[in-house]
């Protein structure tokens, strides 16, 4: 079986929608699961619409699907559960992915001849299996672990010329103080809120209200229109409450989230998804808030400089971006999950914060630089530079992070090798001769009738 039995093939939209009429039979068994011709077809296409077919493709698609069906056997045995509700969130993410793909759900259901509902139900059962079966491979591999001599052992056993290069990366952090809007400010924008609102309730068109006034640069040009939701999708707590408290037609009072004042109305609901319009008022940042910003941010770089608490400390008492105080304050890679960047990368993640870093030294702290968040947010920052390596070859002193995740990765790996050869020896497995040449297949024909 190949490293990549791991990965399941998660059955998209875009497969069904490319598939061709099949003949269908029974090409593979295992336990009382089946795998079909067209399960593996209906795959197999999808990568010949992208251009990613390869000799023996069938081959390894069937090999995952039997991986897949093994793992599922077990977790009937364990009672290993997915609930209905971890289920319809997976299919509302996969639904909203493809509708961002194809531009809106009205397409994707003229495309797909089908209506949302209809093809959440058609995909239920394939991704309460995907999941199940993820489960309970973690059950499997997520108790392995590692020692560092282990490590060790791992990185010694690549040769010289097959270990990775690396380009110059920093480790970047920081500490962000948001400038908050004054209560007369906040007043001013509630007040604004309601005399829109009395307006619509006036007569006046709220779609026409939100692109004149509305401060959300994604939805001001709809209308205030946002695409469906449920209560589990990322929007503001106070915002999905309120949404999900309304008739359809009504029109919220002003309340608050962290973006601002909202006023709401519901322009449709389906079982447990909504869909709404919304007018935002920001209060307005002055100058004064941004002066109360800078000298908090300040006195914190003064503190840090006079060794009274260290960044990290800084970090957990004073700083106020969420997303990145989960990792004391650093800055992740979204194309790798680690704490190092390229410069080009982190320029394209933060363009101002390379211009900050380009005098310091590792270990040093800017002054306070003015910054503006991805949602436009105006704040003042602290920028930590934690480290700066040269190109190098990979190494244990610079490294050991990275060389351990790839060390335990192969570690689960081979767990779960283990553990399907040992199941395999178990289980009543039938494949058909059609995939008999498949080296891919071998370990499971040992098994066969």
């Amino acid at each position: 079986m190949r490293g990549t039995l791991l990965t399941f093939f998660f059955t998209c939209l875009t497969t069904l929608m490319v598939a061709q009429p099949i003949v269908d039979k029974v090409v593979a068994t295992v336990g009382d699961k089946v795998i079909l011709k067209s399960d593996i077809e209906v795959q197999y296409q999808q990568y010949v619409a992208e251009g990613q077919a390869t000799d023996g493709l069938r081959c390894q698609l069937l090999d995952q699907m039997l991986a897949q069906k093994l793992l599922l056997t077990q977790a009937e045995i364990d009672s290993v559960v997915v609930s209905e509700d971890e289920v319809e969130i997976e299919l509302d993410k996969r639904i909203r992915h493809f509708v961002n793909m194809i531009g809106s759900e009205q397409k994707l259901e003229e495309f797909y001849q089908k209506s949302v509902l209809e093809i959440k139900e058609e995909f239920r059962e394939d991704i309460h299996d995907q999941l199940l079966a993820q489960r309970m491979q973690g059950q499997i591999t997520n108790e392995v672990k590692i020692t560092p001599s282990e490590v060790k052992e791992f990185y010694e056993s690549i040769p010289k010329d097959s270990l990775p290069k690396y380009n110059a990366e920093v480790e970047v952090g920081h500490v962000v103080i948001y400038a908050k809007p004054s209560q007369a400010q906040k007043r001013a924008a509630l007040q604004e809120l309601r005399e829109i609102r009395q307006s619509i309730l006036d007569g006046s068109e709220f779609k026409l209200k939100a692109i004149l006034y509305s401060d959300d640069p994604g939805s001001a040009s709809k209308g205030g229109e946002l695409p469906e939701f449920t209560r589990d999708d990322p929007f503001a707590p106070e915002f999905i409450a309120v949404s999900f408290r309304l008739k359809e037609g009504e029109i919220s009072q002003p309340f608050e989230t962290e973006f601002g004042y909202h006023i709401v109305q519901l322009m449709e609901r389906k079982g447990e998804r909504v869909k709404v319009r919304h007018i935002l008022i920001i209060p307005e940042i002055t100058g004064n808030d941004l002066k109360r910003a800078r000298a908090k941010t300040d006195s914190i770089y003064n503190l840090i400089q006079t060794n009274q608490i260290t960044f990290g400390q800084a970090v957990d008492r004073f700083s106020e971006d969420e997303n990145t105080n989960k990792y004391g304050g650093m800055l992740t890679n979204p194309n790798t999950g680690e704490t190092y960047f390229e410069l080009d990368e982190l320029g394209a993640i933060d363009q101002s914060i390379p211009f900050v870093i380009d005098t310091m030294e590792a270990g040093q702290v800017s002054k306070a630089v003015m910054y503006t968040d991805r949602r436009g947010n105006r704040a003042y920052r602290l920028v930590y530079l934690k480290s700066v390596t040269e190109p190098h070859v990979a190494n244990l002193d610079q490294d050991y992070a990275r060389i351990t995740g790839v060390a335990l990765s192969q570690k689960k790996q081979r767990t779960m090798q283990e553990w399907l050869a040992d199941r395999i020896k178990r289980t009543y497995i039938s494949i058909d001769d059609s995939f008999v040449q498949c080296p891919e297949v071998d370990p499971w024909l040992s098994a066969s009738p």
